[in-house]
C-alpha cells in the first residue's frame, strides 16, 4: 500500500519519500512538451509512482518521458516498463491482474 498526500506546500512538484509515502503539490507547475499531458497532478503522482516502482535518479533526459523531471511528459521506454514490473512483482501486496474471459 502506499500513501499519497496532496499538499499545498512543498518545494518541489512532488517527491518519492522511499518505503510508501508519495506527496505532490496540488499546483504542480510543468513545462508542455509534445504528446504530454495537460492534466499536471495525475502526471506527478504518476512520476512519483515511477520512482516508488524502482525508476530512481537521475530523471530522464528526453523531456517527453513520464521520468523528466518537470515536464509533462508520459511516455516510458520498454526497460523502464520492464523495471517497474519486476519491481511491483517484489512488492507483497502486489496482485497480477486477470485476463478477460
Amino acid at each position: 500500500m502506499f500513501h499519497v498526500y496532496y499538499v499545498h506546500l512543498l518545494c518541489a512538484n512532488g517527491t518519492y519519500l522511499g518505503v510508501d509515502a508519495i506527496f505532490v503539490r496540488d499546483t504542480p507547475a510543468l513545462r508542455p512538451v509534445p504528446g504530454g499531458i495537460d492534466t499536471p497532478v495525475p502526471r506527478v503522482t504518476a512520476h512519483e509512482f515511477g520512482h516508488a516502482f524502482g525508476l530512481v535518479l537521475p530523471h530522464h533526459r528526453v523531456v517527453t518521458n513520464l521520468m523528466a523531471g518537470g515536464t509533462a511528459g508520459i511516455a516510458l521506454t520498454p526497460t523502464q516498463i520492464q523495471i517497474a514490473r519486476q519491481t511491483v512483482s517484489r512488492l507483497p501486496f502486489a496482485r497480477q491482474a486477470k485476463d478477460k474471459p
